[in-house]
């Protein structure tokens, strides 16, 4: 069980990034920087461009949760939305992925890989066997988490013990939380190894799904935005286990009390529940229950935002049509933050024991724990992926980052001052006010890639010649000196100027940042060679020369706000890019539309 003082346990191993940009006054912390729950600098967004929705819940996403430009992928994607096959994933989505991750330079700060829509949630990954009742289908989310194995086409992939991340309630290692880095290694029994020598993943998550038996557009934009709300809000609900005679339910109920006692030690309430679903419960701040039919709104209760909801039947993954039971949609579609489901028929018969304890259980849906996980200050994606040993037939919906019990520290930076120009060398001294514990170190960002770490006191020097003139983004995270390890965010946008070169960027049709129609934009940066005008890391538009006009069409880029920043290219090979400041645009576009303008 999870005591009082490891129930907040959760750290963060992270390699310290590139230094290219940052000339060091600092030293490194033991050559890693730790973080627990993650933040938008450790999570890479894969977008597809041929979907209107895709982009739409992205555009949003991404706004909301302050997540760069540098970490938003566009992958197409022409395929079904619901069951592809193991050589479509592995060779036009997985290794897509990684391999951009890679030639950004992100490798060292990623930890999340979530998917907006238009992807399809499961993957088959080899010919069902005579007499074989499970069918051997992945999830996306799954697939994406065990990544290795997924890569390797390895049998393991499946296997009833591949996640070696989860936490192991009756072992000798108990279940205490631990921080989720991808620069972890674990071995078979859950400790942590040394690089390589142990077996890494990758948290994932599909942040909606807008075919057959998902969510519409509006509802994701919904609970997307109620789940971000939710960050260290502290709900004051009530995590319910809902017991029943269904299989469903006895197959884990007999661990619910156990569960319920590790959440009310972390201080929040819970109650098990004789039922099918809460009734009329107004405070429902998680739920974990085992029923193949439902209909929450005739249960009368209501979730509150930051809500994890696990229902543990068959089909709750399947999001095609076709099968009778309700799906994780329905949990979402009024207002959870996330939920999960099988995407195909899982029958577990293993009868697995941990000191003469069947496990069952465990094996392929989340243990109760997963919600004493969370309220110990996890991430939504932490705790779910610690809480399941064989976890690749469950799909994950929702925001992974969703953080309710964190507590984050207010962050500062001293010796940058955003009114004026930056030259040279500047030396920045962040500080942190923190309503738990001190902080024990901070991480740098600049245009979203990570650059260096200091201890809580120290200050880093940044070399500003090496980042070309205009307008940067500069972000500080402070990492919490406790055992959980939370982040604290802050970030600036500040002007560099030691060239002397300029680059302005304007509407000039007069508009606001709403728009509804296509509208032209003005780029002049004096000697430059070209200019390029992008949307987060791709290119949208080229101009020769030092200046001239573009006409952007939104309705290609899906709606909510898109963030255009132009680039110019120096004559003078000694002379750097010079950046303009970002321009917000609201894309008010309501209906679906086909789209395809970002390659």
């Amino acid at each position: 069980m999870i005591s009082q003082r490891s129930a907040t346990y959760f750290c963060r191993l992270r390699l310290v990034a590139m230094r290219l940009l940052v000339g060091l006054a600092c030293v490194a912390v033991n050559d890693a920087a730790a973080r627990a729950g993650g933040g938008p600098e450790n999570l890479f967004l894969v977008v597809n461009p041929r979907s209107y929705e895709s982009l739409t819940i992205a555009n949003h996403y991404q706004a909301w949760r302050g997540i760069a430009g540098a970490n938003v992928f566009y992958l197409p994607w022409e395929g079904t939305t619901e069951i592809t096959d193991l050589a479509s994933f592995r060779e036009k989505i997985l290794l897509p992925i990684f391999t951009e991750i890679g030639n950004r330079k992100l490798d060292q700060q990623i930890d999340y890989v979530v998917y907006s829509a238009g992807y399809p949630y499961g993957v088959t990954i080899r010919e069902k066997r005579e007499g074989e009742m499970a069918e051997p289908v992945a999830s996306l989310t799954s697939a994406t988490y065990l990544y290795n194995l997924a890569i390797q086409n390895s049998p393991q992939l499946e296997g009833l013990q591949s996640n070696y991340y989860m936490r192991q309630p009756d072992s000798r290692l108990g279940d205490e939380p631990l921080g989720f880095s991808s620069a972890y290694r674990f071995d078979l029994l859950g400790r942590r190894v040394q690089a390589r020598s142990g077996r890494a993943y990758m948290l994932s998550a599909m942040l909606g799904h807008t075919g057959n038996r998902g969510n519409t557009l509006t509802e994701i934009l919904t609970y997307l935005r109620s789940a971000i709300s939710a960050d260290g809000s502290r709900p004051a609900g009530t995590i319910y286990f809902v017991r029943n005679d269904d299989r469903r339910s006895t197959a884990r109920h007999d661990v619910f009390d156990e569960a319920a006692a590790a959440v009310r030690r972390a201080g929040i309430e819970a109650e098990v529940l004789t039922g099918v679903l809460p009734s009329n419960k107004r405070d429902v701040a998680g739920l974990c229950s085992g029923a193949a039919n439902f209909s929450w709104a005739d249960s009368g209760s209501s979730l509150l935002p930051g809500a994890f909801c696990d229902n543990l039947t068959s089909f709750g993954g399947v999001l095609a049509g076709g099968r009778g039971q309700t799906q994780l949609s329905e949990f979402l579609r009024f207002g959870a933050a996330g939920a999960c489901g099988t995407v195909a028929e899982p029958t577990v018969h293993n009868k697995l024991q941990i000191n003469g304890r069947p496990v069952e259980y465990q094996l392929k849906f989340p243990h109760p724990l997963v919600h004493a996980y969370y309220v110990s200050g996890c991430s939504l994606a932490e705790a779910f992926y610690q809480s399941i040993m064989g976890p690749y037939q469950q799909l994950l919906v929702g925001d992974p980052l969703c953080q309710p019990w964190a507590v984050p520290a207010e962050v500062h930076v001293a010796g940058l001052d955003v009114s004026q120009p930056v030259s040279g060398s500047v030396d920045l001294a962040p500080s942190a006010v923190s309503l738990r514990a001190p902080v024990d170190h901070f991480e740098f960002f600049v245009d979203g890639i990570q650059l260096a770490s200091c201890r809580d006191g120290e200050s880093i020097s940044l070399d500003s010649t090496k980042l070309g003139d205009g307008v940067h983004e500069l972000r500080v995270a402070s990492i919490e000196a406790s055992p959980l390890e939370t982040q604290g965010h802050a970030s600036a946008l500040f002007r560099v100027d030691n060239q002397g070169r300029t680059i302005q960027l304007q509407r000039v049709d007069g508009g606001g940042v709403l728009t509804k129609e296509a509208f032209a934009v003005e780029v002049e940066a004096p000697n430059s060679s070209e200019i390029l005008l992008y949307l987060n890391r791709e290119i949208v538009g080229k101009i020769a020369g030092d200046k001239g006009a573009l006409t952007i069409d939104p309705a290609k880029y899906g709606g909510g706000p898109l963030t255009f920043r132009a680039l110019g290219l120096a004559e003078n090979a000694d002379q750097r890019p010079v950046f303009s400041e970002p321009m917000i645009v609201e894309s008010e576009i309501a209906l679906r539309q086909p789209v395809g303008g970002i390659p």
